[in-house]
């Protein structure tokens, strides 16, 4: 097995989500319903980096011949080098690109619920959550450890399904 196989998906899979996301903040589009709905294909890229550094492995790399330990290092290679490629991204998002991000984000939660006329009181709870939510920290952890969770099990089911 090359040894570090995974690294070089990951971190492709991660600069095509990336520039999406520089997208999305450049335009200031991320903080619209359909902005905020794209966001949710980011984590697609990361199957697909999983699933190509795997299957490369196996048909390139190996002769057609995979363990599933072999299969799973190399795509928790690649959730790593996703990972951290898009904490590095949201970081410059957040505190370069669209530094405002979080102000116009819950601004923008909050004449939304104005104009669905939802009780106050909710809505300074559900205001100050979502600060939490959407802070540059809680970003960043859940960037990371989301990205390894998620690239987790799609490395499991890729080496389970690809297994020689």
């Amino acid at each position: 097995m090359t040894r570090f196989h995974g690294f070089k998906y990951g971190a492709i899979a991660a600069c095509i989500s990336g520039i999406w996301m520089v997208y999305l903040f450049t335009t200031k589009s991320v903080i619209s319903p359909m902005g905020r709905f794209s966001l949710l294909f980011i984590p697609l890229l990361l199957f697909v980096g999983c699933y190509f550094s795997i299957r490369n492995l196996r048909d390139k790399k190996q002769d057609g011949l995979m363990s599933f330990s072999d299969g799973l290092k190399t795509g928790l290679q690649t959730a790593l080098a996703y990972s951290l490629v898009m904490a590095a991204a949201t970081f410059v998002c957040q505190t370069i690109i669209y530094p405002e991000f979080t102000i116009d984000a819950i601004a923008n939660a909050k004449a939304h619920g104005i104009a669905e006329k939802v009780d106050p009181k909710l809505m300074s709870e559900v205001l100050n959550k979502m600060k939490q939510d959407i802070g540059i920290g809680s970003q960043l952890t859940k960037t990371i450890f989301g990205g390894m969770l998620t690239g987790t099990i799609f490395s499991v089911l890729a080496s389970l399904l690809m297994r020689k």
